[in-house]
């Protein structure tokens, strides 16, 4: 009776005995128990992907430019002012027409005259070809120095002029030369900095030359017979001075290029 209930028992209970493990092994874990923690890890380093995405920026990809702000505003108040002392002030030109052909400072025709003018616009346009390459190698600030410079050293000069060859000099040559310089950075900078809203950026820094052209000539209109041609020219010496450190000092190229040396490399393709 008792060996026909110990063979009814299973074989494998019985013949496999308890034992108990003081140290046992660890379950693997699931899938299940594992996906929170590789879903954070790959959240992190998705993060950690997109914002060198957005860091990183090179030459060929210099990434979106800001359109506004604190960077973007002050290259369009920077580029009026070039406006201003380039095209505001050729404009300029009429008045002191007027005031050499009268015969005060010199007497010449009215064609001599207006070959001052002309070579003014003349080299305003020209010099692009010579400032264009320079500003494409990043020599940005260089220009405005430069034309800033030349603008207004030109009308110091002018002040002080008694012969037309000597009007011809500064005002046709030099000033046109410095405002040559800063015609390409008012007009190159501005995409660097603005896409959707370039239009707009452009049409308040053109907006420049109007008041250029408003401004100049009635001040040397109104002073030229109060204080004499040569004091009349300074004022708008100081006035091209006070307007003109504002781009020299908030302009600057948004670009990741390399910056070469100023040598006749630049104007090699």
């Amino acid at each position: 009776m008792c060996q026909k209930i110990y063979q009814s028992f299973p074989r494998t209970a019985l013949s496999t005995p308890a034992t108990l493990d003081p140290s046992p092994e660890k379950r693997p874990s699931s899938p299940q128990e594992e996906s929170p923690t590789l879903t954070k890890d790959l959240s992190a380093e998705l993060a950690e992907l997109k914002t060198e995405a957005l860091t990183i920026r090179t030459a060929d990809d210099p990434g979106p430019p800001p359109n506004g702000g604190l960077l973007a505003w002050p290259q369009v108040l920077g580029s009026f002012m070039l406006f201003f002392n380039t095209w505001g002030l050729l404009n300029t030109f009429g008045v002191f027409q007027t005031y050499y052909e009268s015969g005060q400072l010199f007497r010449e025709s009215s064609s001599n005259v207006a070959w001052i003018g002309g070579i003014q616009a003349y080299m305003l346009l020209t010099v692009g070809f010579i400032s264009g390459p320079i500003y494409d190698h990043g020599h940005l600030r260089i220009l405005v120095i430069i034309g800033s410079f030349g603008v207004v050293f030109g009308l110091m000069m002018l002040s002080i002029c008694k012969t037309y060859w000597q009007a011809l000099l500064t005002q046709g040559f030099v000033v046109g030369t410095g405002a040559g310089c800063l015609f390409v950075p008012c007009v190159a900078v501005l995409p660097t900095y603005f896409n959707t809203k370039l239009g707009l950026a452009v049409g308040l820094a053109a907006a420049g030359s109007s008041m250029g052209g408003v401004i100049y000539p009635t001040v040397l209109y109104q002073l030229i017979d109060k204080l004499g041609f040569g004091w009349s020219v300074r004022v708008l010496a100081f006035i091209a001075l006070g307007t003109l450190v504002i781009p020299v000092t908030a302009m600057s190229e948004l670009s990741f290029r390399n910056q070469c040396s100023l040598s006749h490399q630049v104007f090699c393709p």
